[in-house]
């Protein structure tokens, strides 16, 4: 048993290269024992330059299914009902493609989309100024900036640092007495060093560059003014006083310096710049500099902190002088993994860790765009 009714049914598909009428020609079946009905369908631009046939079978109503000639040189186009599709009832449907999608093979879409993430994933966040009372300029005094800066003035009215309209990504030295590790960075034009060093001996060996920004301090978890333990190998001076017997950390002198939290000076890089790298060396304390980094740290992409594994200082109120496990655990409850750990003298190591919480778009951009930090 069989029912018959004549049906005619049409769509227009609009592209930027041609405009395509899919037009249906003949008779909707409908068998007893099934719900289904098919018909042959005929699609031809206007152009005269392809043809394709497709099939459309019709289940329940509202559920439309199209499958092409796959010789055809069309793309497969889903039509939706504007209502219930019954065996007698005339269907109609307007369909319009979206250009872009219409003008992208299938098998380049793939990269166009993920290259627009990627773009998106390194936008910049709306800058936050530092509040008053927070700005490094209301923390240090101005001539000790001036000193450590060559006479340069490194803040804007606003408390942010002033970076050359070249710089996208910073590095943070924390301990960078003579820029011995950062200072090779500087081959890239795209690159500024924020460098915090309390010893005045050391800022005239620094570059006269204005992508070298001094700040004259030391950081610690409390702002203030604290002593600083001027040792007879000047590398090893520090917050801490030298262990009992211990000739590595001999202190000669004891000043007074000016400390800051790292978060101040997180704060003041705008947030359209990458926070590329953070290096601690600061003689025992490392943990406690990063711990004054707050939630600011999470912007880093990398960080570089040195453990002591010999009894070369003192603690100071119960702090410092921090275990691997410590560093470790802190760092991870951050966002950090421990990536490796490398050590030119036994007693001194280097911690490297990873941001695995930023975005791996995020990540896989920076890494594209600047290539993979050089520790």
């Amino acid at each position: 048993m069989h029912a018959t009714s004549a049906v005619t049914a049409h769509a227009n598909i609009r592209t930027p290269a041609h405009n395509a009428v899919i037009e249906r020609r003949g008779e909707t079946s409908r068998d007893s024992d099934m719900s289904s009905t098919s018909t042959a369908w005929m699609t031809k631009y206007s152009d005269q330059r392809s043809f394709a046939t497709a099939s459309i079978g019709v289940g329940p109503p509202g559920a439309l299914r199209v499958t092409t000639n796959p010789t055809a040189a069309t793309t497969p186009v889903m039509m939706r009902p504007t209502r219930t599709m019954g065996t007698t009832e005339a269907m109609t449907s307007d369909v319009s493609l979206p250009p872009v999608r219409a003008a992208i093979p299938k098998i380049a879409r793939l990269p166009v989309v993920a290259m627009t993430i990627l773009a998106f994933a390194g936008c910049a966040r709306p800058d936050t100024a530092p509040r008053a009372g927070d700005r490094i300029p209301d923390l240090v005094p101005a001539t000790l900036l001036g000193q450590a800066n060559r006479g340069r003035e490194i803040f804007g009215p606003d408390g942010f640092f002033r970076l050359p309209a070249s710089v996208r990504r910073i590095w943070i030295d924390v301990g960078a007495h003579r820029l011995q590790t950062t200072r090779d960075e500087l081959r890239y034009p795209d690159v500024a060093i924020i460098a915090i060093e309390p010893m005045e001996e050391a800022w005239s060996h620094w570059p006269d560059s204005d992508r070298v920004l001094g700040l004259p301090v030391a950081i610690y978890l409390d702002r203030g003014v604290m002593n600083f333990h001027v040792n007879r190998i000047d590398q090893a001076s520090s917050l801490l006083e030298e262990a009992e017997g211990s000739e590595y950390t001999k202190t000669i002198e004891v000043r007074k310096v000016p400390v800051i939290r790292l978060e101040d000076v997180i704060n003041a890089i705008p947030a359209r710049y990458s926070v590329s790298y953070v290096k601690t060396d600061v003689q025992g304390v490392d943990l406690q500099v990063l711990q004054s980094g707050g939630t600011g740290l999470r912007r880093a992409e990398r960080v570089r902190a040195e453990i002591i594994h010999s009894p070369e200082y003192k603690k100071l109120n119960g702090q410092g002088m921090s275990t691997d496990k410590e560093m470790a655990a802190y760092m991870e409850s951050q966002g950090f993994l421990l990536e490796n750990e490398t050590s030119a003298v036994a007693r001194f190591l280097d911690a490297n860790f990873v941001n695995f919480r930023r975005s791996p778009f995020d990540r896989v951009w920076q890494d594209f765009r600047f290539g993979v930090p050089n520790p």
